[in-house]
């Protein structure tokens, strides 16, 4: 599952290490002005000491929605229409059509996603930071250790060696060799360890690609997912149901993060990690 929440980069990497965390976000703007050879830089506040104790609202997608949802915006990148699009909503990480955009992602292949980058790339690392600026592409940064690099995948791709199939989300791109077996690994990009690397994508571009699936699922714009009654208009016997509610959950995140223009942080969690915390509440 994932993790959706706004918050500035100040704020959140404060968490973790509060003295560096402004410099950090500096030097981040500086990199990424580079990598696009352009100036990317946004509002993120300094960490107000009142509202450490302040509750910030997080929503969860599941891996099945956020899969069934990338499902169907691969197959409208490789054919343009849903026509004869078939998705199985409890196992849609086995769509073919995973498989044919993989061939199109690799570097040898000339073409390249050109519709839906920004909402493809989720889960390729264990978080992705989508900043309020409209970037062109997906850019992935490594924010961890120099020392880590020794046991990163020498494919490129940013994470640690892996030999994921199609039931990780990665959807068998990666081609490199790897430590860990199937069946462990169920996260976005293979093993459970933290590899340092995040994706950092645009809310602006989600917006528009998010847009680009519900024309052409024929979604509600309006509809509202914290309104029950608007959700339940969906028909929840739909194979495209979980799609449906994925997009629904982004989109409004996506929403909020931009009337703020704040970082929209979407974030790896282990389900355990859930269920522990409903048991120490019970």
């Amino acid at each position: 599952m994932f993790e959706l929440f706004a918050m500035g980069l100040n704020e959140y990497w404060s968490e973790s290490n509060a003295e560096d965390a402004a410099e950090s976000v500096a030097e981040l703007k500086a990199v990424l002005s580079d990598h696009y050879e352009m100036t990317v830089d946004w509002n993120d506040p300094d960490v107000d000491a009142s509202n450490k104790d302040d509750e910030i609202s997080v929503d969860v997608i599941e891996d099945y929605q956020l899969t069934a949802l990338q499902a169907v915006a691969a197959k409208l990148e490789l054919d343009g229409n849903l026509d004869g699009f078939e998705l199985d909503p409890e196992f849609p990480w086995e769509s073919e059509v995973f498989k044919r955009i993989a061939e199109l992602e690799d570097e040898e292949n000339e073409e390249s996603i050109a519709k839906f980058p920004h909402l493809l790339s989720i889960g390729n690392s264990r978080e992705c930071i989508c900043l309020p600026v409209d970037l062109p592409s997906v850019a992935e940064i490594n924010i961890g250790d120099e020392d880590d690099d020794d046991d990163m995948c020498g494919c490129g791709c940013g994470h640690h060696k892996c030999d994921c199939d199609e039931t990780c989300g990665c959807h068998g791109d990666c081609g490199c060799d790897c430590d860990c077996d199937d069946e462990d690994c169920d996260s976005c990009c293979c093993c459970e360890e933290d590899d340092g690397c995040v994706d950092i994508s645009s809310l602006q571009a989600l917006r528009r690609e998010l847009d680009l699936v519900a024309d052409g699922m024929g979604l509600d714009k309006t509809l509202d997912i914290d309104d029950d009654d608007a959700m339940g208009s969906l028909d929840a016997e739909s194979p495209f149901y979980p799609c449906s509610i994925g997009w629904y959950l982004i989109s409004k995140r996506v929403d909020e993060a931009l009337a703020a223009q704040t970082p929209l942080i979407i974030r790896y969690a282990d389900d355990d990690e859930y269920d522990d915390d409903a048991i120490d509440e019970e």
